[in-house]
């Protein structure tokens, strides 16, 4: 597998395939091992859909300064808000990068790194939160 510094900060989108229906936009070198998962995940009984797959460097930065900025809410390890207005401008970071990497170093880019989630255990129009509480 290729990467190259534009494919590892997220500028780069020639390695990229979309990868099925439900899937998302992943390293054309994963779509196969991708796709034998999602099978092997429907056989078992789950609906495995990606809730995010490649990440441009511009999504990823949008991400980052939501957080940064207060637009978005940053969580700490058991899914409390984390108050930034309390902490350092390196204990901000630090709080941001608990579950959100910092632009151009986010695995994302690459296309080989995805978020899944079983969509059958969702409710009609149910949105994401990406949340502990739907991890159990």
């Amino acid at each position: 597998m290729h990467i190259d510094s534009d494919i590892l900060t997220g500028k780069a989108t020639w390695h990229l395939a979309q990868s099925g229906e439900f899937a998302g936009i992943l390293h054309v070198d994963v779509v196969d091992a991708y796709r034998d998962l999602e099978l092997r995940a429907r056989e078992a009984g789950f609906d495995m859909r990606i809730a995010s797959g490649f990440r441009s460097f511009e999504r990823q930065l949008v991400i980052w300064n939501a957080k940064a900025s207060g637009a978005k809410p940053v969580y700490d390890d058991n899914d409390r808000q984390v108050d930034m207005n309390t902490l350092s401008e390196i204990e901000q970071v630090e709080a941001i990068m608990r579950f959100s990497a910092i632009p151009g170093s986010s695995r994302h880019h690459w296309g080989t790194d995805f978020d899944v989630y079983d969509a059958s255990r969702m409710k009609p129009g149910y949105k994401l939160q990406l949340n502990l509480a739907e991890c159990r």
